[in-house]
C-alpha cells in the first residue's frame, strides 16, 4: 500500500517551489534580524573600543580585548545588583507560581461557587488600573517602599497567566479524574499535590519562563520604589553605567579631558559586556524549559 501511495503522490508545481523559496528567504531574513543584535553585542564586547566607536566592527571582533569584562568585574555595585536581581527573580517566580497555579486550578473547576464573579474580579484590574501615582501611594501606605518585598509582592499574580493556567487545567484535568480520586479517599489537597501538580509540568515550565523573564528585566520598580543603592536591581545599575555623566564632566576645566574620554570609551565598551553577562541566566533558563514550551503554550492558550 505504501508503494501505491508513493506512486500517486503529486509532485510540487513550479508555483509551490517558488513559494517555498520565498518562505525560506523570509525566514532566513527574520532569523538574521533577530540574531544579529545579539551577535553584534558579543563581538563589540570583545573588540577594541575605538574600533567599535568608529563603526569598524560589523561581523567579526577586531583587535580582541577584554577591557570591558575587566572593568565589569571591578565594579562591585554591578555584582551587588546582580545578586539582588537574582534573589528578586527566584523569590518572585516562586511566589507567582504559588499563587497562580492554585488560582488557575480552582477557577477551572465547575464546582467552584461564583466562579464567573471571581474571574471578573481578577480581570477588571487587568484592563483598568489606578496608574503610577495610585500604585506608589498604596505601596507607601503598606510599608513596602524601599524594601525587598516591593520587588516581589506587587506582581504576585498576573491575570493573563492565570487564565492560561486555568485553560490548561480545564483541558487536561477532567472532572472524572477528580471523582475517581475522591472515591479512593483522596482529599482536595491530596488530589492537587499528587495528581494535578505532576500532570502540570508543561504549564508550570511555561509559567516559570513567563514570570522569570519580566522579573529579571524589571527596571521601573527599582526606579520608583527602591531608594537604597544596596537594594537596587541589575537593570537599574546597567542604566546608570550606560548613561554616565562623563560627557558633562568634559566641560569641567579642572578635569583632564583625555582621562575622561578614555573613561567614556571604557564605559561604552563595558556596557556590551554587562549586557552579555546580564542576559546569561535567561540563556540558561530557556533551553531548560524549551521542551515544554510549545506544548504548554498551545494547550494552555486554547479552551475547548
Amino acid at each position: 500500500m505504501s508503494t501505491k501511495l508513493k506512486k500517486s503522490k503529486i509532485g510540487k508545481t513550479r508555483g509551490d517551489k517558488i513559494t517555498d523559496v520565498v518562505i525560506c528567504a523570509i525566514m532566513v531574513f527574520m532569523s538574521v534580524v533577530a540574531i544579529y543584535p545579539l551577535w553584534y553585542t558579543i563581538i563589540a564586547s570583545l573588540s577594541n573600543p575605538n574600533l567599535v566607536n568608529n563603526g569598524e566592527v560589523v561581523l567579526w571582533p577586531k583587535d580582541i580585548t577584554f577591557i570591558g569584562y575587566e572593568a565589569m568585574f571591578e565594579n562591585k555595585s554591578l555584582w551587588r545588583g546582580y545578586l539582588n536581581t537574582f534573589e528578586y527573580t527566584v523569590v518572585g517566580t516562586l511566589l507567582n507560581l504559588a499563587v497562580t497555579v492554585p488560582a488557575g486550578y480552582a477557577l477551572s473547576r465547575k464546582s467552584l461557587p461564583y466562579r464567573g464573579l471571581i474571574l471578573a474580579f481578577f480581570m477588571v484590574p487587568m484592563y483598568f488600573s489606578g496608574g503610577m501615582i495610585a500604585s506608589f501611594l498604596v505601596i507607601s501606605e503598606l510599608g513596602l517602599y524601599d524594601t525587598f518585598w516591593v520587588m516581589v509582592i506587587p506582581h504576585g499574580i498576573t491575570t493573563f497567566n492565570m487564565i492560561v493556567c486555568r485553560n490548561y487545567f480545564t483541558s487536561n484535568i477532567p472532572d472524572s479524574l477528580f471523582e475517581s480520586a475522591t472515591l479512593d479517599g483522596a482529599s482536595v489537597t491530596q488530589f492537587f499535590f499528587k495528581f494535578v501538580i505532576p500532570l502540570s509540568k508543561p504549564i508550570i515550565a511555561v509559567l516559570t519562563l513567563y514570570f522569570a523573564i519580566p522579573q529579571w528585566n524589571n527596571y521601573m520598580n527599582g526606579l520608583l520604589y527602591i531608594n537604597d543603592p544596596k537594594k537596587q536591581t541589575l537593570q537599574y545599575i546597567i542604566r546608570s553605567i550606560t548613561s554616565s555623566d562623563v560627557k558633562q564632566d568634559l566641560a569641567d576645566p579642572t578635569v583632564d579631558p583625555d582621562e575622561l574620554r578614555e573613561a567614556q570609551i571604557k564605559a561604552g565598551v563595558m556596557k556590551y559586556s554587562v549586557i552579555i553577562v546580564a542576559a546569561l541566566p535567561l540563556y540558561i533558563l530557556y533551553p531548560a524549559v524549551q521542551k515544554y514550551l510549545i506544548g504548554g503554550m498551545m494547550v494552555g492558550a486554547v479552551k475547548e
